[in-house]
């Protein structure tokens, strides 16, 4: 088994990262990724339901603020991830 040294950057001999939403992983970030994807899958459901929502006859005005709210905490929270990596 190889043994990694800890560092500022991973030695050479790691296979090439994996991509996803810009970020990058070394294994250590899978649990992480899994996130993102949830956090994506929720958001484009808000963007489903508010869309829903908004092609009723009567919408509920409340109702459409509270998603909206939902999506943008959603959307916040996935720009402060990738701030970070």
């Amino acid at each position: 088994m190889l043994a990694l040294t800890p560092g500022p950057h991973p030695p050479a001999t790691i296979p090439p990262p994996e991509r996803s939403w810009g970020l990058v992983s070394y294994g250590g970030y899978r649990m992480e990724l899994s996130h993102i994807s949830a956090l994506q899958s929720k958001h484009a459901g808000l963007e489903r339901r508010i869309a829903e929502e908004l092609a009723r006859p009567s919408p509920d005005s409340d109702l459409v603020a509270e998603l909206k709210r939902r999506k943008l905490r959603i959307k916040e929270e996935l720009a402060q991830i990738q701030l970070v990596h």
